[in-house]
């Protein structure tokens, strides 16, 4: 966490529908997310958070169950971020 502003970063697979979430939380909600289908890519964010059926995750971090592998750098997710636009 960057105690400067805020923010936690978190990658989490969903088994269930193979699709992997990237996650940027500042203080407690989700700014930025990215869902990863496979080949298809989407971005979401505050700006944009709706892009056909996918919706920007509305509930705060301390809703999630995560475990300490779940949480990224600021660098990864950005990574992501700027190497999968769609």
């Amino acid at each position: 966490m960057n105690s400067r502003d805020n923010k936690v970063y978190i990658k989490k697979w969903w088994d269930e529908e193979d699709i992997v979430f990237y996650l940027e939380f500042e203080n407690d909600y989700a700014t930025k997310q990215i869902e990863v289908h496979g080949d298809m890519t989407v971005r979401l964010s505050t700006e944009r958070p709706v892009v056909g059926d996918y919706f920007l995750y509305d509930q705060t971090l301390s809703d999630l169950e995560l475990e300490p592998q779940d949480y990224i750098t600021e660098e990864e997710f950005y990574r992501i971020w700027n190497l999968r636009k769609k």
